[in-house]
């Protein structure tokens, strides 16, 4: 009797074949027919064990993404469009996400995890939010309140650009909750790319963004800049924010081509002009110091003693200051992700450490905070989607500005000490330490690393260069 086989013989290459749940499966035959087939099928039943846990997980997997697509559905069906809402639904967005990325758990154990998960978001984001509370058996509906003005993400592919720019910003926000984005980075991108929107016409198919289209923005631009109404800076910023969301759009597939002049070798792109820094003189400097209240006076020293601006004071932390060394120890507030940035040791001065043992908060995280115990820098989003901005440290310095008759701002200090010191030759090598810049040669990173002695003598040496009242500490 002839032996039954369950797999195909190849003759002609000498192995064996086996179709199963769609997959071509080949396995080898050395020897010949008779004396490979035990080996090759206890080598397919292994590869279908593998096919089958595969395809159980990916079925499992489509339950989970039924599961919290049923969640979505009651989302849109029981609550009103706000922020709270576009969260939760952006979170169970990023679970579906996990789904496919997910690799060693068991089928059950992975629909738990899901289960448990889109259940927690949904009672801690949504409960408060419904459209309709039933009060004595009777409906009452909730009227709806701070929509946002971008689109919202459950809404279909975007197609048109200010859909997509809905998208886009809903997708930035993302980053700053991720702390991967600052709300001012933000906050000029979208600016500028609301306007770029309006430009190419809010109302007008992605497809706009061709090189037809970002070419005449071009031109745009540069009349601007030629009729003196836009710096070079600002050029260059606004075309990075169009670049962005082009390229963007290109990776999510939403826009089918990237336009070639953004891959042709010239580039879309314009010249920034570089100009002498503007500082503040020593007589400017003194004029200020002695107009100032202690708390303004505080800021003046921090800002050339330590390099700091309204954002550097705001997120200075207490954990940073060495009161009884006299020193503060961080990195920049504006660089601190980034890597190669140096964590930087300021000695203070005599001036600014007695004026920061005043001055300083007593608990908390941050050193400094206004009288009321808020945060020097408060940033809020308004309901445009837009961010608001409460700067008290630039208050305080817009009235010393008034009472001095100098209209220079606060960080025109930075820029000013650095600048002194680069213009000393025993001290510029210490002036992208002072700046808390990342060295940029080996010379820089022994200095940065090896010689705080000598960045504390530069440090002297830029106090003597003012008239400050001695203090004691």
């Amino acid at each position: 009797m002839s032996r039954e086989y369950k797999l195909t013989w190849r003759d002609h290459d000498q192995r064996w074949q086996k179709v199963y749940k769609g997959r071509t499966l080949y396995f080898p035959g050395p020897g010949g027919k008779k004396a490979s087939y035990s080996k090759a099928w206890q080598a397919f039943l292994k590869v279908k064990a593998e096919i089958d846990g595969e395809l159980a997980l990916g079925l499992k997997n489509r339950e989970v993404v039924e599961h919290i697509e049923r969640i979505q559905a009651n989302l849109l069906e029981h609550y009103h469009d706000n922020q709270v809402t576009r969260d939760h639904w952006n979170a169970l967005e990023a679970a579906k996400a996990e789904l496919g990325q997910v690799k060693g758990l068991e089928p059950y154990d992975l629909l738990q995890i899901a289960q448990q998960r889109a259940k927690g978001l949904h009672i801690a984001y949504v409960q408060p939010l419904p459209k309709v509370l039933r009060v004595q058996g009777e409906e009452v509906r909730i009227p709806e309140i701070d929509k946002p003005s971008e689109p919202a993400p459950w809404e279909s592919s975007p197609d048109t650009l200010e859909k997509l720019l809905g998208q886009f910003l809903a997708d930035r926000k993302r980053e700053i909750q991720l702390g991967q984005l600052s709300m001012a980075r933000y906050d000029n991108q979208q600016r500028y790319l609301k306007r770029f929107v309006e430009f190419l016409g809010p109302k007008n198919p992605i497809s706009r963004l061709d090189s037809q289209g970002l070419s005449r923005y071009l031109d745009w631009i540069k009349d601007e800049q030629t009729k003196g109404s836009m710096s070079s800076a600002s050029a260059r910023d606004r075309l990075q924010a169009a670049k962005q969301l082009t390229q963007w759009a290109y990776s999510r597939g939403d826009l089918q081509e990237l336009p070639r002049c953004l891959t042709a070798k010239r580039g879309y792109s314009v010249t920034v002009t570089t100009k002498e820094p503007e500082s503040m003189t020593r007589e400017e400097i003194n004029t200020f110091y002695t107009k100032a209240t202690d708390r303004t006076r505080l800021y003046l020293l921090l800002g050339i003693n330590c390099a700091m601006t309204s954002a550097d004071l705001s997120t200075l932390r207490r954990d940073e200051i060495d009161l009884k060394s006299g020193t503060i120890t961080r990195k920049r507030s504006k660089t601190n992700r980034a890597e190669g940035v140096p964590v930087v040791i300021y000695k203070l001065w005599p001036e600014t450490l007695a004026l920061l043992r005043q001055e300083m908060a007593t608990e908390g995280e941050k050193a400094l905070l206004t009288s009321n115990g808020k945060e020097l820098v408060q940033k809020t989003w308004r309901a445009d989607g837009s961010v608001s901005k409460n700067d008290t440290t630039h208050s305080a310095w817009v009235r010393l500005q008034d009472s001095s008759g100098i209209s220079k701002p606060h960080k025109l200090l930075r820029k000013t000490g650095a600048t002194m010191l680069n213009q000393n030759n025993e001290f510029a090598r210490f002036h992208s330490l002072y700046l808390g810049h990342s060295p940029r040669g080996m010379a820089e990173k022994h200095y940065a690393q090896a010689d705080q002695a000598g960045f504390e003598k530069a440090l002297e040496w830029l106090r003597e260069q003012f008239n400050f009242i001695k203090c004691k500490t």
